[in-house]
């Protein structure tokens, strides 16, 4: 409700009472009906009314020279925001052309970066076939060494498990598409057959000996290329079945 000046006349009602959440108008005529009388609320509440008619002149007058002051006050800030805008445009133009620059910078930077990690990947590559070619060549000195009894078959085996395990280790680190790679395997399996026979012929004798150590060492050997049923196909072959053909003759003859 709007204000009253505090010199407004008085009213046989409470005027706050007008502008309450809960105000009745039965319950407001039924009350001052019988404190005053219908005639006398009807003289306030007419006087009442024209007050308030009066003070929203009052306001409405004020608040319209308030908003002409504001539309003199406005007068030439369009212009003002034209000459702001222009250097806000070119500046935003100047910041399109420096993303372009950087977008097309980070993009070298990403060629750069991904050309150097192929380069990278066929540097390990080729790292990993010079370290398997050195492994091939250790292995072809182990194989002259025992040959020339320069060391003994445990300490043959010993070296030839860690060189194997290295070129496994080197080989998954290869492309295996990768056409030396495809040589070196040929080479590799050679090799694999040559300690094949050499790591056999260990475990034969050390059953035979026996001599146990050297029978755990050329086991662990063919494990380490993989060839542990090879272990099982010689002992089969060399001892089972001819002990087998030996029982079967006394038991028939």
């Amino acid at each position: 409700m709007v204000g009253l000046p505090d010199e407004s006349p008085t009213f046989c009602f409470d005027r706050d009472e007008l502008s309450t959440v809960e105000f009745n108008v039965d319950a407001f005529v039924v009350k001052y009906k019988r404190e005053v009388g219908l005639e006398k609320l009807r003289d306030d509440l007419d006087l009442f009314l024209r007050v308030l008619q009066s003070n929203m002149v009052d306001l409405i007058n004020r608040d319209f020279a308030d908003f002409l002051n504001l539309s003199t006050n406005l007068v030439g800030f369009d212009k003002s925001i034209t000459t702001l805008k222009n250097p806000l445009t070119v500046m935003k133009m100047d910041i399109m052309k420096i993303n372009e620059i950087l977008c097309a910078q980070r993009k070298q930077i990403e060629e750069k970066l991904h050309e150097q990690e192929i380069i990278r990947k066929r540097r390990q590559v080729i790292q990993s076939i010079i370290d398997v070619q050195k492994s091939i060549q250790q292995l072809n000195e182990l194989d002259d060494a025992i040959n020339l009894s320069k060391i003994d078959i445990s300490e043959m085996i010993e070296r030839a498990i860690v060189q194997f395990s290295f070129i496994s280790i080197q080989l998954d680190k290869c492309d295996q598409n990768e056409p030396t790679i495809e040589s070196l395997k040929s080479v590799i399996e050679n090799l694999r057959r040559v300690f094949e026979k050499r790591l056999t012929a260990a475990f034969m004798d050390a059953y035979r000996e026996p001599n146990m150590s050297l029978l755990a060492d050329s086991l662990k050997g063919l494990a380490s290329i993989s060839l542990q049923t090879v272990a099982e196909q010689t002992f089969a072959n060399e001892i089972v079945k001819p002990y087998m053909e030996k029982v079967k003759n006394i038991f028939y003859f």
